[in-house]
């Protein structure tokens, strides 16, 4: 026990050392003070920084490897902005509200007529939301007509309007053009490259029909200097190829194929022409029906000599169809019957095909009135053949 009391005591510091003790651990206090205020002064009263001290505490590192020094990640939650063109409802038919003017306002911007935007999701609305769908989105025109929200617009698709590049033309040609996209069903208007219109259309069907028509334009979309009054019969078919605009005509036109309006003729009888409530389908007896507005705009853009580009049915480019794969199949005089259709071959002419058919030169004729003096008989051009029997096929929409 002494031995350790003894041993405690010697270990002792004496007074003398803990207070040279006490001292130094003041003066290392008051320097570390001086060194922190130093580092973290923020600037100068006249707003200036204060450059570092060169003996600050902390080292310098003069690396250009070393990565730069991030705050720490904060652990708050973040708050989400809406932006001012988000769509939080999905639109269709009968729909209205700012979204829906919004809405209006991006489709004319990219080509898709709408007209004035409202705040009204009308039909003309609807229908540049079909030809959006069919041209940009790539959906199916056969899916499309029947699929009960065709007109919807939900805040997927308008996103996508909404970042959408301008739609380019297929072909480049430095002037006013039109392009027909007939596997879509879809027709735009470009000059010198810049989409000015995009619309839904409907085409030719492929359905024979027969009905008592009056016209007062012949094939060709030229006026009559009386109106005509016949039974005829046809075939709804709208063919590809390369055209020119031949007339533009103003107000409702009876044409040989049906009632127009602001019809503008490309290929003889076939017409971009008016209707009232295109439908989804195709249902036209051969001639391109777009709205009555569409049809205003377009009659006074094109005008005769304008190209006319069309992407047929079948796939093919416009480039791809001779002169008689171009032409439409022109209506029979013959009243009351179905249509027998007869491709034309090297060296047919029309007293063979009329000694083919057991019929006359003149009853050949009489069934393709556009054939009957100005058109040769080409090639590969499908013609009518009037048939012995005939029975009146279903009335459709011209």
């Amino acid at each position: 026990m002494d031995v350790s009391v003894a041993q405690f005591r010697r270990r002792r510091p004496t007074r003398r050392v803990r207070r040279r003790r006490a001292v130094l651990a003041l003066v290392l206090l008051v320097a570390a003070g001086v060194g922190l205020w130093l580092v973290t002064r923020g600037g100068d009263d006249d707003g200036s920084s204060a450059t570092a001290s060169p003996t600050s505490l902390a080292p310098t590192t003069t690396s250009s490897s070393s990565p730069p020094t991030s705050a720490a990640p904060s652990t708050a939650a973040p708050t989400t902005v809406p932006r001012a063109d988000e769509l939080t409802r999905t639109l269709r038919g009968g729909t209205t509200g700012d979204d829906v003017a919004m809405v209006q306002r991006r489709l004319n911007e990219l080509g898709f007529l709408v007209g004035e935007p409202d705040g009204r999701f009308g039909v003309q609305t609807e229908q540049a939301v079909w030809a959006y769908k069919k041209l940009v989105g790539l959906v199916d025109p056969v899916v499309l007509a029947t699929d009960e929200t065709a007109s919807d617009v939900t805040p997927e698709l308008w996103a996508a309007v909404r970042d959408a590049d301008t739609v380019e033309p297929r072909r480049e040609i430095n002037d006013t053009h039109v392009e027909i996209y007939l596997p879509q069903q879809v027709l735009g208007v470009f000059e010198r490259g810049t989409p000015i219109a995009f619309a839904h259309l409907s085409s030719g069907d492929g359905a024979s029909w027969c009905d008592e028509i009056t016209y007062d334009t012949d094939v060709s979309g030229a006026p009559l200097s009386e109106p005509v009054t016949a039974r005829e019969c046809g075939v709804g078919r709208t063919p590809g190829g390369v055209f020119e605009v031949t007339s533009a005509l103003e107000g409702v036109r009876r044409t040989p194929i049906g009632e127009m309006r602001d019809p503008v003729f490309f290929n003889h009888t076939i017409a971009i022409h008016g209707v009232a409530g295109v439908p989804l389908a195709r249902s036209m007896r051969g001639g391109v029906g777009v709205s009555a507005f569409v049809a205003a705009v377009l009659s006074d853009v094109l005008t005769p000599g304008i190209d006319v580009l069309v992407w047929g049915e079948d796939g093919r480019e416009p480039e791809a169809y001779s002169a008689a794969d171009s032409l439409p199949t022109f209506n029979s005089l013959d009243p009351g019957c179905t249509i027998g259709l007869y491709t034309l071959r090297e060296g047919d002419t029309r007293a063979l095909v009329a000694a083919k058919f057991d019929i006359t030169e003149m009853e050949l004729n009489g069934a393709n009135v556009a054939t009957d003096g100005y058109l040769e008989f080409l090639p590969g051009l499908e013609i009518i053949i009037p048939p012995a029997d005939c029975t009146p096929a279903p009335t459709s929409t011209g």
